[in-house]
């Protein structure tokens, strides 16, 4: 994660920008044009540093930060500052952003009704051209940042009530995001009935991939694969198999193993046993007429599962899998990043998990590319370790859980 903290910081030096004392840059810091460049130069950062959706939001808001604490007393707009990395981010909300913003800036609070309205347009117009969810995710951050630095202005009273308000709330956020990635990424309790990790016994990783087929990516990923000899798992999403069943074909084609990742993606957690079992019948059937292939195994979208997953799971006779080592490519940090958290600490029995598709909650849009990049570098570096790669179904095998192919 060290390309995002460096966006992270590069964005906060470019918003704080620490040359204002500098008389001429003070003069020109009043006009609108640098608070719109300060938010561009970020977004180009992030794009130049990592080359993600997602580094280049988090530059934006770090840049919005930077601009919010400046010292000089000629604070810069955030309005601006954030329309500055929508450009980079999705240029034709930059444009709708702009249009509210001269319509609106002779109202009486013209900064935060401009920056209020431009949110309002900018999450739906994003949806309605199918840009990653990340443009939205940024569009929420910066509206919660205005309110937040338009509240913070007014007496102090409500000032003190504002306050508690958000502390309060980002310590539940805080807590919620941690109980998650512990239910995530370790669970709680035996967990019999799921799989994390192989036998440590022997010296072998297990390469997993889910939410595709996606063009391009996929398609790529398997040549990666065939041109190293390496066999894989893809969880794959009914939808996509539908959609690109080719890609399916060739995945059984090539020797890999093929796993049931839902129809839709949906979030298993708050579906009726009705809607679980659709979901999980609906990608069976995709997955089977593309390949002729039975999935006997699952792995829930986010790993999110509860008690009425596990018990379809043993009646439909799937074998729930988790994971043990994430690349992290759902944060679609750099290829360094994606290479390190594999590698760094990767043991026997190891299940890794990628993905060749979806963005931050979809199982379309995102960027895999360092995906791709990063996945070479995987490769041979274990394998320089003297680890070998095998499918989900040897993995189990080898754990002495399956006794045959």
């Amino acid at each position: 994660m060290l390309s995002l903290i460096q966006v992270a910081t590069m964005g906060y030096i470019i918003g704080y920008n620490p040359l204002v004392h500098w008389t001429w840059i003070r003069r020109i810091q009043q006009t609108w044009l640098l608070a719109l460049a300060k938010g561009f130069l970020a977004g180009l950062a992030g794009l130049w540093i990592v080359g993600t959706p997602v580094a280049v939001a988090l530059c934006g808001l770090a840049a919005l930060s930077g601009a919010a604490t400046e010292r000089s007393g000629r604070r810069t707009s955030a309005f601006p500052v954030g329309l500055g990395a929508v450009i980079v981010l999705f240029p034709a909300g930059a444009v709708a952003a702009t249009l509210i913003f001269l319509g609106l800036r002779s109202s009486r609070h013209p900064r935060l009704e401009a920056a209020l309205g431009a949110i309002g347009v900018v999450p739906p117009l994003a949806i309605a051209t199918r840009k990653a969810d990340i443009v939205v995710l940024f569009s929420l951050a910066w509206i919660v940042f205005v309110t937040a630095k338009y509240a913070l202005a007014r007496p102090l009273k409500r000032k003190r009530v504002f306050q508690l308000v958000l502390v309060c709330c980002m310590v539940i956020s805080a807590g919620t995001f941690y109980y998650l990635n512990r239910y995530v990424y370790h669970g709680f309790g035996l967990q019999v009935d799921l799989i994390r990790r192989g036998s440590a016994d022997f010296r072998v990783v297990a390469l997993t991939f889910d939410d595709g087929p996606t063009p391009g990516i996929t398609s790529a990923i398997l040549d990666i694969l065939k041109a190293k000899e390496v066999t894989a798992t893809f969880f794959v999403v009914g939808r996509q198999v539908e959609m690109y069943p080719d890609l399916a074909r060739r995945i059984v084609q090539e020797g890999h193993a093929i796993g049931n990742h839902t129809y839709s993606h949906k979030n298993l957690l708050g579906l009726s046993l009705a809607g679980v079992i659709e979901e999980i019948d609906r990608a069976e059937r995709a997955i089977f007429e593309a390949t002729g292939v039975q999935p006997r195994y699952f792995r829930p979208p986010r790993g999110l599962y509860g008690p009425a997953v596990l018990d379809l799971m043993e009646r439909r006779g799937y074998t729930l899998v988790l994971w043990s080592r994430s690349s992290r490519d759902w944060a679609e940090v750099s290829a360094h990043d994606v290479a390190t958290n594999i590698v760094k600490g990767c043991r026997p029995g190891d299940i890794l998990l990628f993905h060749d598709g979806g963005d931050l909650f979809r199982s379309t849009g995102g960027s895999r590319r360092n995906t791709v990049l990063a996945l070479p570098i995987v490769i041979d570096r274990l394998q320089a370790q003297g680890f070998r790669f095998v499918t989900i179904r040897e993995m189990l095998i080898l754990k002495g859980l399956v006794t045959d192919y």
